[in-house]
């Protein structure tokens, strides 16, 4: 999930903290990096947690661009284990966010 609110500046870092803070109230699973926060759980435990990062961001940004994408795959933990599959046919590690 990348969240941009409109209006911002060069620091979106208070937006992003407002984002997190949502995901870890509730317990889900995240990576956080650069450029996206990506979440491992249920479609049902993730969509309300993204409307209320989005009406908490409305509450200052006039604006709030989102972009969501998903990846429907069943299990846990795909995060690290898809990284560890890389690795495994690279033969070596890789650097992780």
């Amino acid at each position: 999930m990348t969240v941009v609110p409109v209006g911002a500046g060069d620091s979106i870092a208070s937006a992003v903290t407002a984002v997190v803070q949502e995901i870890d109230d509730v317990g889900l699973n995240y990576e956080l990096n650069g450029a996206s926060t990506v979440i491992e759980a249920e479609w049902n435990e993730v969509m309300p947690v993204l409307k209320r990062a989005e009406s908490a961001l409305r509450q200052t940004y006039g604006r709030v661009f989102m972009l969501i994408t998903v990846d429907d795959h069943p299990g846990r933990d795909r995060l690290h284990r898809a990284a560890q599959e890389v690795e495994t046919q690279l033969e070596h590690t890789i650097p992780l966010a």
